[in-house]
């Protein structure tokens, strides 16, 4: 049997049964977050189930950390503090912070744990070695009524950083250059899973956090709980930081390998010091950064999305009333 990933270890352990990823498995949430944006519509949910007592309140917290003032959604905050306080739910008031920090600050994600949050930003708990997630308004409420809740095991892209950061290159920078190689759905449902050179805590909160701008399930980075040596990873990925490298050399060093996974992939963020400052776009030369533009530009008035759409319909729009707008 082959090992496990950092996210079936998680999984595993949280629903008491040998989960491998593709399983779908019931597990114990150790801490949800809800917050003013999405905790209003889970008290709807929460009455249409019959709850009537939160499960496990010292489990839960609600942060108002999205809408502020006397406006509209004042009375949204009211509804939220009257059942917290019914409830004996954790509040954090407008301007004690933004939930995800203020979880991670407040220690209430650890290694191992299994942490969720009604924000696709939740992945941000990655950074501590937990598994997190963000998750629906009708999740919180099913974790409010009973303190679980089912998950698919995701698979695992495996991310080896090596190297270090040259002046003026963040952990940010390596976060978009790993989207630039993966596209915005290119880790749908999957884990990605950082190793290689260990990161201060700010820099693993960025990559954490970024994961979801990949369409990743979560982002996770080893700790007290690490993966096997023989884990099953969907693909690998390795990337040396700081090293200039042009995209031909980069396409060249792209590589598909066998051996019993579904593929390996070594590159390195090309060029990502020598043209970042630049504007360019992450070690892309302008030649080569104009002619990606224009091909998502032509996808897009293809498909009637992406970012010609808006220009495109204001054209529509002035030769219709024949008028600029």
């Amino acid at each position: 049997m082959p090992g496990k990933t950092i996210s079936e270890k998680i999984l595993s352990t949280k629903s008491g049964r040998d989960a491998r990823a593709g399983d779908v498995v019931i597990c114990r949430v150790d801490c949800a977050m809800g917050t003013d944006g999405s905790v209003p519509m889970a008290l709807d949910y929460f009455a249409a189930m019959g709850g009537q007592r939160v499960f496990a309140p010292d489990r839960v917290v609600f942060a108002l950390d999205h809408y502020g003032g006397d406006g509209p959604t004042a009375a949204l905050h009211r509804r939220v503090r009257d059942f917290a306080t019914a409830q004996g739910i954790r509040v954090w008031e407008v301007g004690e912070g933004i939930g995800h920090q203020l979880i991670l600050e407040q220690g209430l994600a650890k290694p191992g744990d299994l942490v969720l949050g009604a924000d696709s930003h939740a992945v941000t708990y990655g950074a501590v070695n937990a598994f997190a997630t963000g998750i629906g308004s009708s999740d919180l409420a099913a974790i409010l009524v009973g303190g679980e809740i089912w998950l698919r095991v995701p698979e695992s892209i495996q991310v080896t950083l090596t190297g270090e950061f040259p002046p003026g290159v963040s952990a940010k920078d390596a976060a978009l250059a790993l989207a630039r190689e993966l596209g915005a759905d290119g880790a749908t449902y999957q884990a990605l899973e950082f190793g290689g050179i260990e990161l201060p805590l700010d820099d693993r909160i960025v990559l954490a956090n970024m994961s979801v701008e990949m369409g990743a399930k979560n982002g996770i980075f080893p700790a007290a709980l690490r993966p096997d040596p023989d884990a099953r990873y969907a693909r690998e990925i390795h990337s040396r930081l700081g090293q200039p490298q042009s995209a031909s050399r980069a396409a060249a060093s792209c590589r598909q390998r066998g051996s019993g996974r579904r593929g390996r992939r070594h590159a390195d963020p090309d060029g990502l010091p020598r043209h970042l400052h630049r504007g360019t776009g992450l070690g892309l030369s302008r030649s080569t950064a104009r002619s990606r533009s224009r091909r998502r530009s032509s996808a897009g008035r293809r498909t009637g999305c992406g970012p010609r759409f808006a220009s495109r319909t204001r054209y529509s729009y002035r030769r219709r009333h024949h008028r600029r707008i």
